[in-house]
């Protein structure tokens, strides 16, 4: 989305980031860590959709509507009374950000938000675009993207445990959710790992590495790389969404029962990473 002004994206990435107990600056890399005397690396991975460094999953982004809007269609002050419009009566956690592209008002709609965007496209009809989660709404609930499956992991080191618990055991379909990754050394070495936070897990079919909902927006926050020694834990906060991405028709996941997974990795490009075990999480209506 190409916008001009402020990015409300970004303000509702904030906004998360202090609902998980961090903050909205520049994440700072540093050297990856292991146990000492581990041995585990893996080679380079593409990057998530919107991240720097991450390990997946990959999604391609949806088709734009047809028939396409020509620039100059509208003048800009014409679509900047809309966007005004628009943006006095959204709510943040409806709206993750609007803007004036290149021939229409661009809407960032959170998951699961068609009923709005079916209001707003009959207000406006073609001066707005309008996405809702990671699909794009042309009139109809659009169809989601198919998330790749997350990667084989490397082993955990001997000693190192990774334990994931989630803030509730279940959470409405399009809501974002949140959760606590602990990771303890009970091993002969130090560890160290600069893996920032908050972490970012991913909705998976239980028992596998599929995904099928991701948070679908960019995060940024704050380095995180406490070494730990013989019997010293640190918890990492966690977040994780519900954009459908498993192919579906709709933006936001269906009901039902997936699981949580989440892992540990270096800031700062190839290295080892881990996962904590799954956790089962109930979406509902």
């Amino acid at each position: 989305m190409r916008v001009r002004g402020r990015s409300t994206a970004w303000l509702a990435v904030a906004a998360l980031l202090v609902l998980a107990g961090g903050s909205a600056a520049e994440s700072v890399a540093t050297s990856p860590g292991t146990l000492a005397g581990s041995q585990s690396a893996i080679s380079p991975t593409p990057s998530e959709r919107g991240g720097s460094s991450s390990i997946g999953p990959l999604y391609s982004p949806p088709a734009p509507c047809q028939p396409e809007v020509a620039p100059g269609t509208y003048s800009e002050s014409q679509l900047m009374a809309i966007r005004d419009q628009i943006e006095a009566e959204l709510t943040p956690m409806n709206e993750l950000g609007i803007g004036i592209g290149e021939s229409t008002v661009e809407l960032e709609l959170a998951p699961g938000q068609e009923a709005l965007a079916a209001q707003i496209r009959s207000r406006f009809d073609n001066e707005v675009s309008i996405s809702v989660g990671l699909t794009n709404y042309c009139g109809m609930p659009g169809r989601s993207p198919v998330c790749s499956s997350m990667p084989t992991a490397t082993p955990l080191p001997s000693g190192l445990d990774l334990s994931l618990t989630l803030a509730r055991p279940t959470v409405r379909s399009g809501d974002f959710g949140k959760a606590a990754l602990v990771v303890y050394n009970n091993g002969p070495g130090v560890f160290g790992m600069d893996t920032g936070e908050p972490l970012v897990a991913q909705l998976v079919r239980p028992g596998t590495r599929r995904v099928v909902g991701t948070l679908g927006i960019p995060t940024a926050g704050i380095g995180y790389g406490v070494p730990l020694n013989l019997g010293q834990s640190e918890t990492i906060p966690v977040l994780f969404g519900t954009a459908r991405c498993d192919g579906g028709i709709g933006s936001a996941m269906p009901p039902g029962l997936y699981a949580v997974l989440v892992y540990i990795h270096p800031e700062g490009g190839a290295g080892p990473f881990y996962y904590a075990p799954q956790v089962l999480l109930l979406v509902n209506r």
